[in-house]
């Protein structure tokens, strides 16, 4: 009797043992890295690999921004390991809906208020550039003319001719400072109203998604059927 026992524990041993070595060690690498990961009805919440037997295994693939990747992984017989490589590609429909809600945004920021920025401080600094410019030629036209004005020898022509000179470039800085002036009035009303703009229209902003895999409920409930005694895990996944 005692012999026996011993031969059946072997042969239950060996059992065991031959369905250890059935199993494949499967690794998964996933870019960007899922937030859930679901093989066959098993959740992989620590590290990226897991031990499957032989044949086709559904696998489920979740990342925050990307759609839910519904594959299968397959192992043969005599693997002792496989990588499974996934790049998610595919962004979420609400995702892609955000995307286009930021662009967007950002064209008609850039009309409202960034072009409206950019050409006030444009303008602000060469209006007082033409300022001063100006008022330099403005100083050289009144030097010129007091020294035709008190020039009594025979140089007058010149220095008139010299004062005209410096009257020109007066009129034409005093001309292009009004426009520069005028335009500048203008681009800083559109920036204030940019401004405006941009207090009332926000970026828009991406909520969180719902993980589709998420583990929401476990319930431990009493064995029944066939068996006498124990209890039976239930596990309820949102699986949209």
């Amino acid at each position: 009797m005692k012999y026996i026992f011993l031969i059946l524990l072997f042969l239950l041993s060996g059992r065991i043992f031959c369905q250890v070595e059935e199993s494949t060690l499967v690794r998964f690498i996933i870019h960007p890295p899922a937030e859930s990961l679901m093989i066959g009805d098993s959740l992989l919440k620590k590290g990226n690999k897991i031990a499957l037997s032989p044949g086709r295994h559904p696998v489920k693939i979740w990342s925050p921004t990307y759609t839910l990747t519904d594959t299968s992984v397959t192992v043969n017989e005599g693997d002792k390991m496989i990588n499974f490589v996934l790049v998610q590609k595919d962004h979420s429909e609400a995702y892609t809906e955000y995307l286009q809600k930021v662009n967007s945004y950002e064209n008609k920021r850039k009309v409202h208020f960034t072009l409206p920025l950019a050409t006030t401080a444009l303008l602000v600094g060469s209006t007082t550039i033409t300022y001063f410019y100006t008022q330099a030629r403005y100083d050289e036209a009144k030097a010129a003319f007091m020294e035709y004005k008190f020039d009594n020898q025979p140089t007058r022509v010149n220095s008139f001719e010299e004062f005209e000179r410096a009257r020109d470039k007066y009129r034409n800085g005093i001309t292009s400072f009004y426009i520069q002036a005028g335009a500048l009035a203008i681009s800083s009303y559109f920036l204030y109203k940019g401004v405006k703009w941009a207090r009332a229209k926000r970026i828009p902003k991406y909520g969180k998604e719902k993980n589709p895999l998420a583990l929401e409920n476990v319930s431990v409930l009493p064995a029944n059927g066939f068996q006498t005694s124990g209890f039976s895990l239930g596990l309820t996944f949102s699986l949209n």
